[in-house]
């Protein structure tokens, strides 16, 4: 299987020399649908995006047919590992993140699973819930992509369906 992380890289802004995660041009198609459906409807976010890269480094790992097993068994280690642990560092996520899909979809999974805390503990729950939902959806698209039978799928991209067009 080829490296899902290899898709993306870091790049700099020129407005401010921040450092950012984005997708490679020869990204293929569906991993590219799967980032933007990681947004659940909102701008790009780089917080998002780097969390796509991660999901992507971490199935890496995973052997190609065991991606289902990993998702039922292991995926909860993954995404604790993910959480941020400093109290400063949950405040300023969720100050980004407010106000968007991804957020309140987050809210409503930790209200669903009967967290009701309101401190950093609660904005711990809500990255966590935040995190799992981005590692479902890539790692999705990463079974349907392998189970098509188009062995191409995988590596065909946007700028290769315009050149045949």
């Amino acid at each position: 299987m080829i490296k899902l992380a290899s898709f993306f890289e870091s790049a700099k802004r020129t407005s401010n020399g921040e450092t950012f995660v984005t997708l490679k041009d020869n990204c293929p198609d569906w991993l590219q649908d799967a980032v933007h459906e990681a947004h659940a409807g909102d701008m790009p976010n780089d917080w998002i995006y780097a969390t796509c890269r991660a999901v992507c480094e971490a199935l890496d790992e995973v052997e190609d047919c065991q991606i289902e097993d990993w998702l039922a068994n292991d995926a909860h280690e993954f995404v604790d590992g993910q959480v941020d642990i400093y109290t400063r560092d949950l405040y300023t996520w969720a100050a980004d993140m407010f106000g968007m899909s991804v957020y309140a979809n987050a809210q409503e999974s930790a209200d669903d699973g009967g967290d009701e805390s309101q401190d950093e503990k609660r904005l711990a729950v809500l990255q966590y819930y935040a995190i799992d939902a981005i590692t479902q959806t890539i790692a999705q698209a990463v079974i349907e992509a392998e189970g098509e039978e188009d062995d191409n799928l995988v590596s065909r991209t946007r700028s290769e369906e315009s050149e045949a067009s």
